[in-house]
C-alpha cells in the first residue's frame, strides 16, 4: 500500500502558476501554468453560470482535477492519500470527485477511508516540493495542459452520480 501527501502552492483562484506537490511513495510536482488556468476558467465560466454553480465550486473542482492529473499514473487501489485543507468544508466534494474519476478513468476503486484531509504544514515534503517548483528551484515532473482538464470537464457530475448510485445499491 502506497501513501501520498498532497499540498497546493499558489491557489487556482490566484493569479500566477499553481503547483500540486506530491510526496510519499512517489515525489512529484504538477505545474499548472497561469495561462492554462485562464483558458480552463474561461471555458468553464459559461458552463458554470448556466449550471448555477458558484465560482468557489469551480475552484474546488479544479483542485480535485489537478490532484487526479498528478496521481493518475501512480495511484492504485488501497493507496492512501492525505490532502491539505486547501478548501475547508469541501472534503466530501473533493473526495467524491476523486473517487469518481479514479473509478471511471483508471479503474481504481478508492474508498472514502483512503482519503484524509488535514493540515499538512510547512514542514511537509509535499509543501517543499510544491513551493520549490513554484519558485523555479525544482523542475515540474508534469505540466498540465488544457486538454488534461478538458478530458475531465463536464463529465464529473454524471460520473459522480453513477458512482454513488452503484454504491447505494451495494
Amino acid at each position: 500500500m502506497a501513501e501520498f501527501t498532497i499540498d497546493q502552492s499558489g491557489k487556482w483562484e490566484e493569479n500566477g502558476d499553481t503547483v500540486i506537490g506530491v510526496s510519499g511513495t512517489k515525489n512529484l510536482a504538477l505545474m499548472v501554468r497561469a495561462r492554462t488556468k485562464q483558458n480552463v476558467t474561461s471555458f468553464l465560466r459559461k458552463f458554470d453560470q448556466e449550471k448555477n454553480r458558484s465560482k468557489n465550486a469551480m475552484q474546488v473542482r479544479m483542485f480535485a482535477y489537478s490532484i487526479f492529473i498528478a496521481l493518475r499514473n501512480y495511484l492504485r487501489e488501497g493507496d492512501a492519500i492525505t490532502i491539505d485543507l486547501e478548501y475547508e468544508g469541501q472534503d466530501q466534494r473533493i473526495g467524491g470527485i476523486l473517487i469518481s474519476l479514479f473509478e471511471k478513468k483508471e479503474n481504481v476503486f478508492l474508498k472514502a477511508s483512503d482519503l484524509r484531509f488535514e493540515r499538512i504544514g510547512k514542514q511537509s515534503l509535499a509543501h517543499a516540493i510544491g513551493l520549490q517548483t513554484l519558485r523555479s528551484k525544482r523542475k515540474p515532473d508534469k505540466t498540465a495542459t488544457f486538454d488534461d482538464y478538458f478530458e475531465l470537464m463536464d463529465k464529473t457530475a454524471h460520473i459522480m452520480q453513477k458512482s454513488f448510485d452503484k454504491r447505494k445499491k451495494k
